[in-house]
């Protein structure tokens, strides 16, 4: 009996420590069995389609997962959060800032995590979430690295936006102060002399994510004035750079989807919604308009260019 007890002694103890393993490395394939995520996006653009691959590509087949496309109508809209609230899956993702402040509002029994969303805090979205921001440092880095003849970069910011950014550059400004030009504009009546102001001391303008002195509506005039004053502008989307800017710096959507993958997971393990702070965006794209950079004069290096996600010529 005994020498029956040291034989069936040693698989016994094996499995445990394998099932301890497994449980270590991934907790997430034990606990997110069997979980319902609904992913709801504000539209169908293709930036949360992107996320949306990156999230299911990283978080793997250990989830039933719904997906749901806001409509555009307020009314089918309303309908439909109501419906799927009703529907109680374990955890919402949200994709975009118009899709996670609309469950925040309606949903309260559900933990709902969001990401791709830009500035998080100035527009009142709180954890958990990915936040599409990059920050300033990094884009500092591309500027230095693709454009050599730009030393000195200007930033326009208005109160109360982008706070982690703008104290961000107040602290590389403090260090380098005539390589960094901060400009505070409350208003967009404002944003013409600003500019005029701001291409006499420095060589570019970094923009931020800032709808009160950037907004869609007039982004054909900024680009205009840019040119018009040699200018150039690094926009934070690659659509500027199509209409007239030389570069922008953007976060890569499906990691900002992958990297929503590792919240819903923490989430899953027991960890409080509430406790996982805002992820910040781990990869970035480019995009280059070599059109604009001769018309500017500005100088671009080679690894750039073959860098970029973008070039147009």
């Amino acid at each position: 009996m005994g020498k029956l007890w040291e034989i069936c002694i040693v698989p016994i103890r094996l499995f445990f420590c394998l099932l301890v393993v497994c449980f270590a490395l991934f907790p997430c394939a034990l606990w997110c069995a069997d979980r319902k995520i609904t992913t709801v996006r504000s539209s169908n653009l293709s930036f949360y389609t992107d996320a949306l691959k990156g999230f299911k590509k990283c978080f793997g087949n250990t989830a039933a997962i719904k997906d749901v496309v806001l409509p555009k109508n307020p009314d089918k809209r309303a309908a439909v959060i109501k419906e799927i609230g009703a529907e109680k899956p374990d955890l919402f993702l949200a994709f975009g800032t118009s899709a996670t402040k609309k469950l925040r509002r309606n949903i309260k029994d559900v933990p709902v995590a969001f990401c791709v969303v830009v500035d998080p805090p100035s527009f009142g979205v709180t954890a958990p979430g990915v936040s599409m921001t990059v920050m300033p440092s990094m884009e500092i880095k591309f500027i230095r690295a693709a454009f050599p003849g730009i030393k000195r970069i200007g930033v326009l910011f208005s109160q109360g936006r982008n706070v982690s950014s703008v104290n961000e550059l107040k602290k590389i400004q403090s260090k380098s102060p005539s390589e960094i030009v901060m400009i505070q504009v409350n208003s967009l009546d404002k944003l013409t002399g600003a500019m005029q102001e701001l291409s006499k001391k420095a060589d570019c303008l970094l923009m931020l994510a800032d709808p009160v002195i950037y907004p869609a509506q007039a982004a054909a005039q900024l680009i205009l004035q840019s040119l018009q004053l040699n200018l150039p502008i690094i926009a934070n989307s690659a659509p500027y750079v199509k209409a007239g800017a030389l570069a922008a710096v953007y976060a890569d959507s499906v990691d900002n989807g992958c990297v929503a993958s590792q919240v819903v997971k923490r989430i899953f393990n027991g960890e409080s919604p509430a406790s996982i702070p805002i992820q910040p965006s781990v990869k970035f794209k480019t995009s280059i308009n070599m059109v604009v950079a001769d018309r500017l004069k500005v100088k671009v290096n080679p690894s750039a260019i073959s860098a970029a996600e973008e070039v147009i010529k």
